[in-house]
């Protein structure tokens, strides 16, 4: 498994970076792609996903050969529609649907989702309006009656997450024959996002979570689930989303059943 050349984006820090530590000490070949370079000694591509002609001029600096992409680039909710909506889903898939012309047969994507793109069949409107936005402006116009007044960059970003589980399962056989593509969605994980989310979810959505699981996540826990669908242990898998929350669904969802039986 050693040797590969890996491409991750949003690797300069957070979960990006614990997953940029898990390849390298497997022996592979990493390269970052990231607004900002990366603390680690490997190169840096320089990108803003919100800029359709960056990410191409980016996609160019790549190497000729990649053998998995990891898009672990994200942003929350509290940075607008428009940066939820082009960084989390439209900036990634531009990417991803460019440098996966220099991947082969048995190559594979992970990307971060989320916990919040878990409920994507009851978003599924939303989804497929996002899904035919080819540009931001045409995003904003599409997804606008699927962003509950008041609630626009926090449903924008949730939608987003949906979005990226659905892209996912649908392109995961289209893209590249033999290749294989899934998805991570994290519950809260400690890193230097998880204050934005608090601010822009709210610690009555987030600390009932950290009960149910006990705490937050680390990165380095994504980054070992991220890694593992990236191997040939995972040869198997395709099209699917892996939930890491520490049990949390499950915590809310024996909470929701229990309220219904006792009702």
């Amino acid at each position: 498994m050693s040797g590969r050349t890996v491409v991750i984006t949003g690797g300069a820090s957070g979960i990006g970076d614990k997953v940029v530590e898990r390849f390298l000490d497997d022996g592979d070949r990493v390269v970052v792609v990231d607004r900002n370079p990366s603390p680690r000694d490997v190169p840096t591509v320089i990108v803003d996903l919100m800029d359709p002609a960056a990410i191409d001029a980016a996609v160019n600096e790549l190497p000729e050969t990649i053998d998995v992409l990891v898009n672990a680039a994200g942003i929350s909710g509290k940075s607008g529609v428009d940066a939820a909506l082009a960084v989390n889903f439209l900036g990634m898939r531009r990417f991803a649907e460019h440098a996966v012309k220099r991947m082969r047969m048995e190559s594979n994507v992970v990307t971060i989702a989320s916990t919040v793109g878990f409920e994507w069949r009851k978003r599924i409107e939303g989804v497929k309006a996002l899904l035919r936005s080819q540009t931001l402006e045409e995003a904003r116009v599409n997804v606008a009656p699927f962003l509950p007044e008041g609630q626009e960059s926090f449903e924008a970003y949730n939608l987003a997450k949906a979005t990226v589980i659905v892209w996912t399962m649908i392109s995961s056989r289209q893209l590249v024959q033999g290749m294989r593509m899934n998805t991570v969605s994290p519950g809260p994980t400690e890193t230097p996002l998880l204050q934005d989310f608090y601010d822009s979810i709210g610690e009555d959505q987030l600390d009932p979570l950290k009960e149910f699981a006990g705490r937050h996540g680390r990165p380095e826990e994504i980054a070992a689930a991220i890694s593992f669908l990236a191997s040939d242990e995972a040869s198997w898998i395709s099209g699917e989303d892996l939930v890491v929350d520490g049990g949390a669904e499950g915590g809310l969802l024996r909470q929701k059943l229990e309220a219904e039986l006792a009702g």
